[in-house]
């Protein structure tokens, strides 16, 4: 199911989406910063609209006393009083006081002579006659508080003493009034307003934050938002005495009259935007219907640029910019038809160029894919383009399998040539219905392609190269042992001049010339038979400590040169193990000569033997100087010649790259890797047994 392209937007909606979105944008910051504005402004009034409240009944409620100590003063100046209290009239004395009482609003009057109480009325208030309050001899006013019920009282306190002459004895008059019934009267001036008086204790009972709680620490004006009760309240100290603060004044504004402004405001904002959007909507149809036209053109015009169709001028735009952008596709049309005339020239005489080589050439793609095939390739490999084409390169050219797996999963030329390592390489191909060597050279990828030349190697050819490839090899390794040996016969033949124990060096050097001569013939050999493809596998039993003790009897000398020992591990080992005996041997061969030359002198060199699963592990340490981390699988590569030695240190290169080519061959495989306390160590697995799918050619 093919999926289906996202549906864009047209540039009609796009206009109109664009202006509404800014419209939006614009009204949704002038309203955030409005609001925020007028949030701030309508907390700031209403905070000093309650505090003014709260200060208007606090000074109100401050001039009781003083009104208190003005009636004190009217009543101890009453005629009827004085009467009363000459006459000592008791009985009439009661009445008087409450008449008096009720009418300037009091809560209580009493009239006291030599500390007795002599008449009363209102609510009883002894604890004003058992306290010393007050200076009896002149008039004074305060606060006085009842702390003891439930419900504090806060009083306003007034005396005035007695007249003299009025009495034999010292007396005063004493009103009072509860701050309670003094609330009614700043109610009723502040109706929006919420008044209450808080004594000390109840202060301090109030929720941290507040600004009654405030008010107790600091003494003076708070002012604060309520949130848990929606209100804005402030604080005023009311009542003082021997200046410490009793009480104070709290007014409270419900904010919900402030919150409806806000509302109002907001809904008449909200319908201005609406009006806006509509207008947007109404601007960004028209202006892109005026500009959707000519794009549409423009458009029109690139699509038949898409479809390769460049015979078509791009119309004429009456618009600047969108002139602008035509005479630019339109530059650009002119320029592409160039350009595919030119390429459209230079195809037809690759193509040409191609056909006349002597040589295949095919190419692939990232996926090794057959992207085109010359007239030589096709003739050269049996097949047609048209049959190859899209076809992974291994499937068509049919590589013989090495190690029972194609050369395609391992050993590609075209993967080497994108990691930039060798690009050449022989391999016998299926052409038709017969095998064929050919030569294969890959170049490294363009633009998501690679080319490969193919030519046909006869055996001619084949024997040339592989004489050449000897000869090179032998010529130069072999002077090194050779001149050994030589030097070590002429000092033999002047066997009077030598003593025993020289004689006897001078036989371990032309042993050891020879087991290096043998080995190097061995490797050689071997290397020859794999590039000729004649390195089938010769399989037996043979014994494991029978191999190994074999191996040691050849590389005896070289270790004994350099004092080193061996320490072998075979208890695990297994008995017997079906290969080719003469191979196994040269692995071993090369493994423990490779780890002798690494080696210092006076050092050990571990070889242990064991079996897992159904496969031979061979481990081999040595106390070398160790492997680099990019070395683990680059030793294994054929020439490859360790760095900081000498020529004739170093070798040919064959013996790790013999040792893995045979043990694959077996079925195996080899691995190396530094030890954590130093030198190396090599792991080689090989089957215990041969597989069953396994031929003679291995």
């Amino acid at each position: 199911m093919t999926p289906t392209a996202p549906r864009l937007l047209s540039f009609r909606r796009l206009m109109v989406l664009t202006y509404v979105a800014l419209v939006l944008l614009a009204a949704l910051g002038v309203g955030a910063i409005s609001w925020l504005q007028l949030n701030r402004q309508a907390e700031v009034q209403a905070l000093q609209l309650v505090s003014l409240h709260a200060r208007a009944a606090a000074d109100a409620l401050a001039r009781v006393p003083d009104e208190l100590l003005a009636s004190a003063r009217i009543l101890r100046d009453r005629p009827t009083l004085a009467r009363l209290l000459r006459q000592r009239n008791r009985q009439d004395l009661d009445p008087f006081l409450e008449q008096f009482r009720a009418g300037g609003n009091l809560d209580f009057v009493a009239v006291v002579v030599g500390g007795e109480l002599i008449g009363s009325a209102g609510e009883n208030h002894d604890t004003f006659l058992e306290e010393r309050l007050f200076d009896i001899e002149q008039p004074h006013s305060s606060w006085w508080l009842n702390d003891q019920p439930a419900r504090p009282l806060l009083h306003a306190v007034a005396l005035a003493p007695l007249p003299d002459g009025l009495s034999p004895i010292t007396g005063h008059v004493l009103i009072s009034r509860q701050v309670d019934s003094m609330l009614a009267q700043a109610r009723s001036s502040h109706p929006e307003a919420e008044f209450e008086v808080l004594t000390r204790r109840e202060l301090a009972e109030s929720p941290v934050g507040s600004p009654e709680r405030a008010l107790l620490y600091s003494e003076t004006a708070q002012a604060s938002l309520d949130a848990e009760q929606a209100t804005y309240a402030a604080a005023h100290p009311l009542a003082w005495r021997d200046e410490r603060m009793l009480a104070a004044l709290v007014a409270r504004l419900d904010a919900g009259s402030f919150h409806a402004e806000q509302k109002r405001l907001i809904e008449r904002w909200a319908g201005t935007v609406a009006g806006l959007v509509l207008l947007a909507v109404v601007i960004g149809f028209f202006t892109s219907r005026r500009l959707g036209q000519p794009l549409k053109r423009l458009a029109a015009a690139a699509a038949r640029m898409a479809d390769e169709d460049f015979s078509t001028p791009v119309p004429m735009m009456r618009d600047r910019e969108l002139g602008l952008l035509g005479d630019t596709l339109e530059h650009l049309r002119g320029r592409i038809l160039g350009l595919t005339r030119k390429l459209r020239r230079r195809e037809a005489e690759a193509r040409l160029l191609l056909a006349n080589i002597s040589e295949g050439v095919f190419a692939v793609d990232e996926e090794r894919r057959i992207r085109y095939m010359n007239p030589q390739a096709e003739q050269l490999l049996g097949v047609e383009f048209s049959h190859a084409s899209g076809r992974f390169c291994g499937d068509v050219l049919q590589p013989e399998a090495r190690l029972g797996r194609r050369p395609c999963d391992f050993d590609c030329p075209i993967v080497k040539a994108r990691a930039g390592t060798d690009t050449r390489a022989v391999e016998q191909l299926r052409c038709g219905n017969s095998q064929r060597g050919v030569i294969i050279r890959s170049a490294p990828p363009a633009v998501g392609t690679q080319v490969q030349l193919l030519r046909d190697e006869s055996r001619e050819e084949a024997g040339r190269r592989l004489r050449d490839s000897v000869i090179a090899n032998v010529s130069h390794e072999f002077k090194t042992p050779l001149a050994a040996q030589v030097a070590a016969l002429e000092l033999l033949q002047d066997g009077a001049a030598l003593q025993d124990a020289e004689s006897g060096e001078l036989l371990d050097s032309i042993g050891r010339a020879t087991f290096r001569l043998n080995q190097l013939i061995d490797n050689l050999l071997e290397s020859v038979a794999i590039d000729a493809h004649e390195d089938r596998l010769e399989y037996a039993h043979h014994g494991v400590k029978d191999l190994i003790d074999e191996t040691l009897a050849l590389v005896r000398p070289i270790l004994r040169l350099k004092r080193q020992e061996i320490q072998l591990g075979l208890d695990q080992a297994p008995e017997t193990i079906e290969a080719d005996g003469k191979r196994l041997l040269q692995v071993l061969v090369n493994l423990l000569s490779n780890a002798s030359k690494y080696s210092p002198e006076d050092s050990r060199i571990a070889l242990v033997a064991d079996t897992v699963g159904d496969a031979l592990r061979l481990v081999l340490s040595d106390q070398g100087p160790g492997l680099d981390e990019e070395d683990g699988s680059a030793i294994f590569g054929r020439y490859y010649r360790a760095p900081g030695l000498s020529a004739g240190q170093a070798g040919m290169g064959l013996g790790l790259w013999v040792v893995r080519s045979i043990v694959e061959r077996h079925g195996g495989w080899v691995e190396a890797q530094s030890r954590p306390d130093g030198g190396s160590a090599f792991r080689v697995f090989i089957p215990c047994r041969k597989r069953k799918d396994e031929n003679s050619g291995g």
